[in-house]
């Protein structure tokens, strides 16, 4: 849902005549796009030193944390999380 948008899922739903209110579980959504995690790469490398590669996958995980709603989306947070599952810098 989070990547396709609830445009596309409507369609399946209506196609397999499933009583889901994709639209409204859609607009729950803490964020609907990359974009609006509440940190990004640089604030992420002040705290922890990785290379590109486990960065990228650093952040999917923040990400997919914040849309099956384990953690806000929320700087202090999204931070919290780091500290407890990576290996933070000093």
């Amino acid at each position: 849902m989070y990547k396709y948008g609830p445009e596309l899922l409507e369609i399946v739903d209506e196609i397999k005549k499933e009583n889901n209110n994709i639209r409204e579980t859609y607009n729950n959504l803490q964020i609907k796009d990359r974009d609006e995690i509440d940190i990004n790469f640089f604030e992420i490398s002040e705290m922890i030193k990785v290379t590109n590669r486990m960065m990228a996958e650093i952040y999917d995980d923040i990400e997919k944390q914040i849309v099956y709603n384990n953690i806000k989306n929320k700087k202090t947070d999204i931070k919290k999380y780091i500290k407890k599952n990576y290996e933070v810098s000093k």
